[in-house]
């Protein structure tokens, strides 16, 4: 602890003289700093001390202090002026200059910044005092644009600013254009400027909902999801999109044009957007279509999966009600196993000939139809060496594209298992072979005391796997 007090005081120290600084009224008052001294201290640590954390965002830029308040009772006899009570933050514009001073200095309470925040509102527009040292939350940047009518160019700089309460420093993203790049949020490095590539938001695209906030419309939100990923290196889908030569169409590059054909072939916004069924290779007015969301599934699985792809199974039950906790249940019977345990209930499952072999697509298909709430995978054994690639295959493809429960028996051990597949996509997990001798009809989901119950993948008792589902 001494060792970190003494790297402590060697980083805050540093000789303020050497700065011009002069401090030449009391700072002190029953041993504690004032609080006008402690924020003038704080500034000029981040203006002129290279071991202070924030000088990089401060003094290493080219931020300085006029020269007036390199005297500290100029400094205070401003602060006490108007914040005689000591109790609001204080706030410095550096938009327009680099020096700290007088002209570029407010106060205000810590509700009217948080107001801000929340709202987005910064009251009169001409009005630079309500430019606080928060970064721009999106809602409120949205909130800000159409409900003051802001003209963005004039109106969001870069700049520093300076908060005494979270002592952070904070830097206002450059929007040079905001109706060209909506799209930037926090993350805004990973985006693209729309303009860049020929696109122009020429039209509304928020509205103001129930909540009182300003939310973008589903049109924009597709319009924008498809230029990013046919042309942003940075979207996770553009290796399926923008690499393989997806582009859209010139007459789309405009949002108003977008909006049209969306608002007359989706006018209550429950449908998807789709340009693989009619394979042209680009977005655009003659090659896209709105599909349902059961269809453009449906269509993702023909594109990802042959319907050639064949499984073995034993037999399928579309309404179970014995192999779940959790209501009616999806049941798929895999044929196929080699533990051949003694006592089995399916005999007749072990046979890895047995059984009717039925597509992917077919299962696929029939799952989405389904109304039951849950998909069973049982045996024979789900993960035998023939069919596991298949059915960790359909976990997953359930997990991406359905909100059903899933549940697995299996005669290998959940060390095993875990090895093959993220345990996370398994809601259900009962791992281990029968074992006669230790056969108990009264436990839960599983006929041996042996079996072990895991939820996502921790080992849980019957109890608590009720719990569990009693919450879902």
């Amino acid at each position: 602890m001494d060792e970190l007090n003494k790297y402590e005081n060697n980083k805050r120290y540093f000789n303020k003289k050497d700065f011009g600084i002069k401090i030449d009224c009391q700072v002190c008052f029953n041993n504690k700093r004032e609080k006008w001294y402690a924020v003038y201290d704080k500034l000029i640590r981040k203006l002129f001390n290279k071991k202070d954390d924030n000088y990089k965002n401060f003094g290493a830029k080219g931020y300085s202090i006029c020269d007036e308040w390199k005297t500290a009772s100029n400094f205070k006899k401003f602060y006490l002026t108007y914040n005689p009570n000591q109790d609001l933050m204080i706030h410095f514009d550096m938009r327009k200059t680099n020096i700290v001073s007088p002209n570029n200095t407010y106060f205000k309470t810590k509700g009217e910044i948080m107001s801000i925040i929340n709202t987005g509102s910064i009251g009169n527009k001409n009005d630079m005092e309500y430019y606080e040292t928060h970064p721009i939350t999106r809602q409120g940047f949205l909130t800000k644009c159409h409900r003051e009518n802001l003209n963005i160019d004039d109106y969001i700089q870069v700049f520093f600013g300076y908060n005494i309460s979270q002592e952070k420093t904070y830097l206002y993203y450059e929007y040079n254009k905001y109706k060209d790049d909506v799209s930037k949020t926090k993350y805004y490095k990973n985006k693209i400027r729309f303009s860049d590539f020929g696109f122009e938001n020429d039209c509304k695209c928020v509205f103001l909902n129930d909540k009182g906030y300003y939310e973008e419309y589903k049109w924009y939100k597709t319009w924008k999801n498809m230029i990013n990923r046919c042309y942003n290196p940075n979207s996770p889908s553009y290796k399926y999109y923008g690499m393989k030569g997806v582009y859209v169409s010139d007459e789309w590059k405009k949002s108003s044009v977008f909006r049209d054909f969306y608002m007359k072939n989706n006018p209550n916004d429950d449908l998807e957007l789709d340009k693989d069924l009619l394979r042209k290779g680009y977005y655009g007015e003659n090659s896209c279509v709105f599909l349902s969301k059961k269809e453009n599934i449906l269509l993702q699985i023909e594109q990802k999966k042959d319907k050639n792809t064949m499984m073995r199974l034993a037999s399928i039950n579309q309404s179970d009600s014995v192999n779940s906790i959790t209501g009616h249940t999806f049941s798929i019977f895999v044929q196929g196993c080699s533990m051949n345990c003694f006592g089995c209930q399916n005999p007749q499952t072990h046979s890895y000939q047995g059984g009717f072999l039925l597509s992917l697509y077919d299962i696929q298909s029939s799952i989405l139809e389904s109304k039951s709430n849950s998909v069973s995978f049982l045996g024979g054994c789900p993960f035998n060496q023939v069919e596991r690639a298949k059915t960790i295959y359909l976990i997953k493809w359930i997990k991406q594209n359905t909100n059903k429960f899933v549940y697995v028996w299996t005669g290998y051990t959940k060390e095993e298992v875990e090895k093959w597949i993220d345990l996370e996509l398994i809601d259900v997990l009962i791992d281990g072979k029968f074992e006669l001798d230790k056969k108990n009809l009264n436990l839960l989901l599983r006929g041996s005391s042996n079996q072990r119950l895991f939820y996502k993948g921790k080992q849980v008792t019957e109890k608590e796997l009720l719990e569990i589902v009693d919450k879902l």
